[in-house]
């Protein structure tokens, strides 16, 4: 499906995927790719389910689950990975509890490719498009559409 208005579809889209938990955007801010050829100028992921895994062998649960189930996985490595893969320790105080990895598998998938077509992997696509059509986006005092969310990160 092509877009007329990428600029109002992308922000309707944000909107709509940040009121989901998980959510992940990956948007190039417009910068067109150059050494390495981009296909998607914004990837946005959300709903589903977080992957329970543990901190021993992370990796391999990773692994081991993506072979068995290959779709679509979004999600983080923390610093302390490094340790499953050479044998390293670190003795720093730990500020935070982030997990060696943490991922989810997406209910929802849509992908905007430089063409301003829209790519979605969805059980309803039809359904998806119109709330996200539903989202009022208005525009600031200087014409810009922009929308305001806290940034979260919850690895429970």
């Amino acid at each position: 499906m092509k877009i007329n208005d990428p600029e109002v579809f992308i922000q309707k889209l944000k909107a709509y995927a940040y009121s989901f938990s998980p959510c992940v955007i990956l948007d190039s801010c417009n910068i067109p790719p150059q050494v390495f050829p981009g296909k998607y100028r914004l990837l946005a992921a959300f709903g589903g389910n977080v992957l329970p895994f543990t901190n021993a062998d992370s990796l391999k649960q990773l692994m081991n689950f993506w072979a068995e189930n290959p779709r679509w996985l979004f999600g983080v490595l923390g610093y302390n990975l490094k340790n499953e893969i050479e044998h390293l320790e670190s003795n720093n105080n730990k500020c935070f509890d982030v997990p060696n990895l943490a991922f989810f598998e997406p209910e929802h998938v849509v992908a905007i490719t430089w063409d301003s077509e829209i790519i979605a992997f969805t059980s309803d696509q039809n359904y998806l498009f119109s709330k996200i059509e539903e989202v009022e986006i208005k525009p600031d005092e200087k014409g810009n559409l922009s929308i305001n969310e806290d940034v979260a990160i919850d690895f429970s």
